[in-house]
């Protein structure tokens, strides 16, 4: 063999080991997502070394790959992905959510948030951050190392104050009358001080009634007797720097009507029953159910639970509010407000339902079909005012 072509042969292997040992092309480099999205990367490999095979914008974090993969250049075991976003965020109490299989971990502004960087099943895990009114980077690391492939990310926004209402009924009506009050949107058993007074006006009597968990209260107040007919009052309810105003009452003229033989309250004793208290105070079972949206199952009183008592022929209150939710993700429908609670189904994100009644912990009592149960409101928009509706335990 000649010294030219051993030369040859020796060049041609070199090629041969040089092009079979290429590295996979590697994606164009992009600087950032613009604010309000993801810039997605994703290797493989679970190390997230070496530049990004794949690169792209991702508008959020909600992936469930199954026993597949970001993108046919990515590997449907052994990957890992890096989102990097800036979100222009209102002050508050943030609370983070990461559902994934396999690891995952979050920085926000390079503070570590969350880190469940480890072998698991589709796991949640929750943590709580406080930010400055601003813009805040969010980053997001995970790995899939083999089987099924689930990266999601969420945040919940701080909860803003709810804003205080009161409804009255009647609304008119003559001197003396008694008048139903029933307010909402205060801190749970606050102490809320229930006023009368003249449209424009100073209070003339107030009293005390502690809100529920809910932050609600039902109560009554008297319009006074020597209020002129036609003049306008309102109902003031106040707690913790916190009021609201009932729309105007109007004086009619005439005698008050007649008060129930048991005044404006009822305190229930041992062996009572609501169809006895209705009798004994003449007025009807409905009337006293209307009067008392406490009470959800009539046949459980309680001794020493006070009811109130509405005047004799007042009007009914308005219909209970309307309030719809409408679902940002697939939410479990549950039988109980836990989440350890077996769901019934799920309901696809973007479904509209009715709300019912309000739980604890943000958790909403929904109408899905033809069945009832509880679902996160936290994870819905929610059309209507929730505290206007009759609380729930379970």
């Amino acid at each position: 063999m000649t010294r030219a072509y051993r030369a040859m042969i020796a060049v041609l292997l070199a090629l041969a080991l040089l092009l079979s040992g290429a590295p996979p092309a590697l994606a164009e480099p992009l600087a950032q997502a613009p604010a309000g999205s993801w810039l997605a990367q994703y290797w493989n490999g679970i190390d997230l070394s070496g530049g990004p095979t794949v690169q792209r914008i991702e508008t959020g974090i909600n992936h469930n790959w199954a026993t597949g993969s970001p993108d046919g250049a990515i590997q449907s075991d052994f990957f890992s992905a890096r989102w990097t976003g800036s979100f222009n965020l209102p002050a508050g109490t943030y609370r983070l959510h990461t559902r994934s299989d396999d690891g995952m971990r979050v920085r926000v502004n390079n503070q570590l948030i969350i880190n469940d960087w480890n072998l698991h099943s589709a796991t949640e895990r929750v943590a709580e951050v406080q930010l400055a009114a601003g813009l805040h980077t969010f980053v997001v690391e995970y790995f899939e190392y083999q089987g099924d492939a689930v990266a999601a990310f969420w945040w919940e926004a701080p909860a803003q104050p709810t804003p205080v209402g009161v409804s009255i009924s009647p609304l008119s009506g003559p001197a003396g009358a008694i008048v139903q009050v029933h307010a909402w949107g205060f801190g749970p058993y606050s102490q809320v001080t229930v006023s009368v007074a003249p449209q424009g006006g100073a209070a003339i009597h107030s009293h005390t009634v502690a809100a529920n968990v809910s932050g609600q209260i039902w109560s009554t107040v008297t319009m006074p007797q020597s209020a002129a007919a036609g003049s306008l009052w309102v109902v003031l309810a106040a707690a913790g720097g916190q009021q609201g105003t009932s729309p105007a009452f109007r004086v009619e003229g005439g005698t008050p009507p007649p008060t129930s033989p048991c005044g404006t309250h009822y305190t229930v004793r041992p062996g009572d029953w609501l169809y006895q208290i209705a009798r004994t105070c003449q007025v009807t079972v409905a009337d006293l159910l209307r009067a008392n949206p406490q009470v959800t199952n009539p046949s459980r009183l309680y001794p020493g639970q006070v009811l109130v008592i509405p005047g004799i022929g007042v009007p009914p209150p308005p219909p209970a509010p309307t309030v719809t939710a409408t679902t940002r993700y697939n939410l479990n429908f549950r039988p109980a407000p836990t989440l350890s609670s077996t769901p019934m189904a799920v309901i696809p994100a973007g479904t509209t339902v009715s709300v019912v009644a309000r739980g604890p912990d943000g958790w909403i009592y929904v109408r899905y079909g033809t069945r009832q149960g509880w679902i996160a409101g936290w994870l819905c928009t929610i059309y209507g005012n929730v505290g206007g509706l009759p609380y729930r335990a379970s």
